[in-house]
This record gives C-alpha cells, sequence and structure tokens, in this order.
C-alpha cells in the first residue's frame, strides 16, 4: 500500500503552520508528543536507540570540556528558524542557559547532528541550518564510524563537506583546537 504522502495531489493539500502557531499551541498547553517543526510541518522525532543515546552523551561531555566557557552546548533542545523548529542533537550557542529562558536561540556557532534512523531528516535539517547562518555543522554516524564536517556556508548552503572515517579526526573551523570525533566516541 503506498503512503499517504507519497501522493503529491495528497501531499500538496497538507496544512504547512508557521513557527508562531507552533508556539502558540504549546504556549496553550497543548501536547503534541515527540515532535519537531520541519519547512512548516509537524514531524516525529527520530526515536533514541542506546547508540543514540551514548553518542550525544559523550559528544557533549567533550564539547562542554573544549568549547570557551563563554559558551553552552544546548542537548535535543529547540533552535528557531523562519520556516521550522528543529530539536538539533547538540548545539553549541553563544552565552549561557539563562540567556535561552525566554526565547530559544535563532543560531549556533555548531550543530551535531546524530541520524541513525534517517540519514534524510538530517541532511534536510542542513538546509535549515545553513539559513539559520550556523557556520559548521557535523553528521556522526555512530554504527559505521563515520562522521562529516560541512562548512563553507555561503548563501544559506554548505559549500564544504569533509567526510572521514575512525580513527581519522577533523578539527572544528569554529572552535581551535576542538577535535571531532573524540576517540573514545567508538570505543569497542
Amino acid at each position: 500500500m503506498q503512503a499517504l504522502l507519497d501522493n503529491p495531489a495528497i501531499r500538496a493539500r497538507v496544512s504547512r503552520m508557521s513557527v508562531e502557531t507552533y508556539h502558540r499551541i504549546y504556549e496553550r498547553g497543548v501536547e503534541l508528543g515527540n515532535v519537531e517543526l520541519i519547512r512548516g510541518v509537524i514531524f516525529d522525532k527520530e526515536p533514541k536507540s542506546p547508540l543514540h543515546c551514548y553518542t550525544i552523551g559523550s559528544l557533549r561531555a567533550h564539547l562542554t570540556r573544549h568549547v570557551p566557557d563563554d559558551h553552552y552546548v544546548r542537548q535535543s533542545h529547540p533552535l528557531t528558524c523562519t520556516d521550522s523548529e528543529p530539536e538539533p542533537a547538540l548545539a553549541v550557542v553563544p552565552g549561557d542557559p539563562m540567556d535561552y529562558s525566554m526565547a530559544h536561540p535563532t543560531t549556533a556557532l555548531l550543530i551535531v547532528e546524530i541520524p541513525i534512523v534517517s540519514e534524510e531528516a538530517a541532511r534536510l535539517k542542513l538546509g535549515i541550518y545553513g539559513e539559520a547562518g550556523v557556520p559548521e555543522c557535523w553528521l556522526v554516524f555512530p554504527d559505521t564510524k563515520i562522521f562529516e564536517r560541512h562548512t563553507g556556508l555561503r548563501e544559506g548552503a554548505y559549500r564544504n563537506v569533509q567526510r572521514a572515517i575512525l580513527p581519522e579526526t577533523l578539527e572544528s573551523t569554529i572552535f581551535a583546537g576542538l577535535a571531532l570525533p573524540p576517540s573514545e566516541l567508538f570505543a569497542d
């Protein structure tokens, strides 16, 4: 049986939602579940497997040790964009948690996504992050020990992609001395 949204005529009739409407729904106490707003459409977030949880925890600890003290590592929290409110696995933003007590950040300096179930969704989010002016994004694939660094932001798109397989590492272009992934991430 064909999936409903695979039909272009049906897909064209799906209602879009603005970020403002999305916020109002939550302000009114309506619980939408484990979702995020992507390009005006509410999507279920990827389930978190044990491997995903281990990877995100290890990377967060690594980033926290290596980013300057005047930056904050957010884990699975929203980034408010023009037509989306993705929740990246990790986002490094300037300041501290109190700076975001009244509104989510609209950009970040570094984002890390860990696509275990849906690589397509993570690649779709890269476009959103580029439009939001995020200068560096990483995709980490723990099951294959492959990681990608997306940089060279120009006109809302990343022009440079470097791909490596552990034990190789790549250094951040934003934070000097920050290499990803940490060697202990994929310990066997």
